[in-house]
């Protein structure tokens, strides 16, 4: 397969980043406190009373069990407080962090400070995880010491939860609803274009590495975050081709 211009450019970049400081000494990093095997899934949420249950009980739902939930609430003024705490009580493995309303890219890195994962992910209040999701991305990382990141597939979600068609963005077979994201992220650096999705895991070695979300790239935070970890290390795409997360498309 003939590889792009954009893909070209970005391969000579990480033909001289690697000559310069050898990326396979990264896997040696150290993380203190990290336990082995456990995810930790922050799920940031800001006035999300409408759909944070489904997002949480997503998450309670995952066949892999071997997980924390970090639930940071971003000064909401509804019942989103009241909704975490209610599931944190029944569940130790939930903690629910408050803080002042500094939006998403802050309440990402007070969520991540206090994770103990081997893993990290985040998901958004307003989406869910299918079932597999964690246990098909834990499980490629484990086959796959050289990746540091993986994501997969995903599915499109309306305001009501109904499958969303027709949106056209790696839309495959057409009219699904399924987004078939690209199996290489060899162009996200050099063309404007996030092959990645919301559907994604990676090593706390690769975060140590990458540093926190930028707070002044609001909305194009993960983006930005996305393009450093593919700058340093090696993101793959999982081999299933189903879909592992439903992505809510709505006007807020």
């Amino acid at each position: 397969m003939r590889k792009s211009a954009y893909a070209k450019e970005f391969l000579q970049f990480k033909q001289a980043f690697d000559r310069c400081y050898r990326r396979r000494r990264f896997r040696e990093i150290q993380i203190p406190g990290m336990r082995k095997g456990l995810v930790s899934v922050v799920l940031p949420v800001y006035n999300g009373e409408r759909y944070l249950e489904e997002a949480i009980r997503s998450v309670i739902g995952q066949r892999y069990t071997d997980w924390e939930l970090l639930v940071v609430d971003d000064g909401s003024e509804d019942r989103s407080p009241e909704i975490a705490e209610k599931y944190a009580q029944k569940d130790q493995r939930i903690r629910v962090l408050a803080m002042e309303h500094k939006k998403l890219p802050a309440a990402l890195n007070a969520g991540f400070a206090q994770a103990k994962g081997e893993y990290y992910t985040w998901t958004s209040a307003d989406n869910r995880m299918e079932p597999d999701c964690l246990e098909q991305q834990v499980r490629f990382l484990r086959r796959h010491p050289k990746a540091d990141m993986t994501y997969g597939n995903m599915r499109l979600l309306d305001v009501n939860g109904q499958i969303l068609r027709g949106k056209g963005w790696y839309e495959i077979p057409p009219l699904s609803g399924n987004v078939r994201l690209p199996k290489t992220t060899e162009e996200l650096n050099t063309y404007a274009n996030n092959t990645i999705g919301a559907a994604f895991l990676y090593r706390a070695r690769i975060a140590a590495l990458a540093g926190g979300y930028q707070e002044q790239w609001f909305t194009m935070e993960d983006y930005d975050y996305f393009m450093r970890i593919n700058s340093i290390g090696t993101i793959c795409h999982i081999p299933e081709k189903k879909p592992v997360y439903l992505y809510r498309m709505h006007k807020d």
